[in-house]
């Protein structure tokens, strides 16, 4: 593993690095302001592209705190403006084109935070309520689907997840999988039977899942096991063309094959917080955590999202 990037030396600065993803070239990614209690600050959080030489700088700065970016079939992003409570799309540039998703039902989303694109041209996201108010605008954290053409739905109901976070789709677009970054603590709000597992999700034609299944057992850290928690602090995951699934925990950078065998672990010099592949053959895996960005060459291809 070599340091890519280090955003608290190099200008323009980097805080809580988030939602990396690889397009045309560059990196693209969310940089989060949080003060020690976890307050986040639009004021002081960017969205950023990163150059292949490490040079990077902000597309947009000051107005959003972004998190979650997905890579669309027309090169542009969709992006999740978390504490804006919606999904938009903007051009690499960073001008926002249009709102994709801000309510369900009637009410605001809360916190949309990780994002994938199926090959219809639809959308899942998650929605952790990881937001500033105290009094939230939906019944609870869940998953979302936004079709090609239609409507918002909700796939995964509110609190079946104590946070759901990461989130990604097979190689064949039939499974949408999902991790659990709390649960069974005295702390959170929400318990669940997901624990530190990610689940399974069978994906229909018209983009509902169903048989819901534990999938892969991450490990915990001995804090957490300690004091009888499940909370794997799973976030950002990435997958490769062969369907093995990357993501990014307390632990360390766990990693499964397609049947949720795990496979080993990358062990990064902070706590890793996303990942994604990158580089011109995809076979670069780019880890995000903080205020820097690691790069390992891999031995396989990362699956590649946005123009074909």
């Amino acid at each position: 593993i070599e340091l890519f990037v280090d955003g608290a030396t190099r200008p323009p600065g980097l805080v809580f690095t988030e939602g990396p993803k690889w397009l045309n070239g560059k990196l693209y990614l969310s940089s989060m302001f949080f003060d020690q209690t976890w307050t986040g600050d639009p004021k002081r959080s960017a969205t950023v592209e990163v150059e292949a030489d490490g040079a990077y700088r902000y597309i947009q700065h000051g107005r959003m705190q972004t998190n979650g970016l997905m890579p669309l079939a027309n090169g542009n992003l969709a992006v999740c403006d978390m504490f804006g409570h919606r999904v938009i799309e903007m051009t690499p540039a960073g001008t926002i084109v249009r709102t994709l998703a801000s309510t369900y039902e009637g009410k605001p989303l809360d916190g949309p935070n990780d994002i994938v694109a199926d090959a219809k041209g639809g959308i899942y996201f998650t929605d952790p309520q990881f937001t500033p108010e105290a009094k939230k605008f939906q019944p609870g954290r869940a998953v979302y689907y936004l079709p090609p053409r239609g409507r918002l739905v909700r796939v995964i109901e509110p609190n079946a997840f104590a946070m759901p976070n990461g989130l990604l789709l097979s190689p064949d677009g039939k499974t949408l999988y999902v991790n659990n970054t709390y649960d069974n603590e005295t702390w959170w709000n929400v318990d669940s039977d997901k624990d530190e597992w990610i689940w399974a999700f069978d994906v229909n034609g018209d983009g509902s899942v169903a048989n819901g299944r534990r999938f892969a057992r991450l490990f915990l850290n001995p804090e957490v096991l300690d004091r009888k928690g499940r909370s794997s602090g799973a976030d950002g995951m990435a997958i490769d063309a062969l369907g093995n699934i990357y993501v990014a925990t307390w632990q360390g950078l766990q990693i499964f094959n397609p049947k949720g065998e795990f496979l080993g672990m990358l062990n990064t010099p902070i706590y890793p917080v996303s990942c994604c592949f990158g580089g011109d053959d995809m076979k670069t895996l780019f880890i995000v955590g903080y205020d820097k960005i690691f790069k390992i060459r891999a031995n396989v291809q990362g699956l590649k999202y946005g123009p074909r």
